[in-house]
Order: C-alpha cells, then sequence, then structure tokens
C-alpha cells in the first residue's frame, strides 16, 4: 500500500516480492540427479591435480636433459589451465551447494580457462601434425599462413560459442 496514505482503507496496489527457496534437506540447494554432481567434482580435481603433478615431474626430468621443447610447453601450459578450470568448477558448485545461488564469476573464469587450455592443446597438435621438431625445423611459410587463418578462425569460433552461452 502506498505509505503516504492516510485512510483506514487504502485504494492503491498492494507491493509484494515473493521469494522461493527450494530445498533437499539432505543435500542443500541441489535437487536429488544432481546430489552426486559435489562428490564427483571433487573427484575429477583430485585426479587433475594428480596428473599437474607428475606433468610437473616428467617436465623437471626433461629440463634436465634439455629436451623441453615448446610443443611440451604448451601441453603442460593446457594441463594447468585445465587444472585451473576444474578448480573453478568444482568452486561454483560448492559454492551454489551452499547458498542456492549460481556463481557467474567462478563459471565465467571457469570457460576462459577452459577454452585457453583446448587452444592451446588443439595449437600442440597442428604444430606436431605439420612435423614440426619431429622432421623439419621450421614450418613453410605456407604452412605459417595456413595455421595463422586456423587459428583465426577457431578463436572466432570460440568466442561466438562463448557468447551464445
Amino acid at each position: 500500500c502506498n505509505p503516504a496514505c492516510t485512510k483506514a482503507y487504502c485504494e492503491s496496489g498492494v507491493d509484494v516480492y515473493w521469494s522461493f527457496n527450494f530445498t533437499n534437506a539432505e543435500i542443500g540447494y541441489v535437487s536429488q540427479d544432481e546430489s552426486t554432481q559435489f562428490s564427483t567434482a571433487w573427484a575429477v580435481l583430485v585426479i587433475y591435480v594428480l596428473l599437474s603433478g607428475y606433468t610437473k615431474t616428467v617436465r623437471d626430468q626433461l629440463l634436465n636433459v634439455r629436451k623441453y621443447h615448446v610443443t611440451v610447453q604448451l601441453l603442460v601450459a593446457s594441463i594447468a589451465l585445465s587444472t585451473c578450470r576444474v578448480a573453478c568448477d568444482t568452486i561454483a558448485f560448492t559454492e551454489f551447494r551452499s547458498s542456492g545461488e549460481v556463481s557467474h564469476g567462478w563459471l565465467t573464469l571457469s570457460l576462459l580457462l577452459g577454452s585457453m587450455a583446448d587452444f592451446l592443446l588443439v595449437l600442440m597438435l597442428a604444430l606436431i601434425m605439420k612435423g614440426w621438431t619431429i622432421v623439419r625445423r621450421k614450418i613453410s611459410a605456407n604452412g605459417r599462413m595456413r595455421l595463422a587463418v586456423y587459428f583465426v578462425l577457431y578463436v572466432c569460433r570460440d568466442l561466438e560459442i562463448g557468447r551464445a552461452s
């Protein structure tokens, strides 16, 4: 009702704000079919952390024998970014489970890190596919142009998908 109204009966509309909060008493703010995602997210995070630890061990061994090439650096960076992405997803789901609200910041950061990890992995595979460091010391000018055009289109497609979701 209008707070300025002094009559006993007010003829204006009533402002009502509704907020529904559906919870599952056993598992918090998630539905029963999503209840296993919490434990799955933590299990995947543990696996990725173990993979990152093993990757660091292999990286150190390659550094000792001076065979830590750019393609290996791309793979190590891709694994590190993927681990950070899974950590962001786990944090976002943990916050959702405890508060019931989606954390858009963590999910956006997760998508960004995942896109960067995928880009580095595809770049590494394309360089190896072109024979760089296997049979060639340098990729031809024509091959470099093809790679550049491909990756510009890849980034544009990735940005378009990110904007659509």
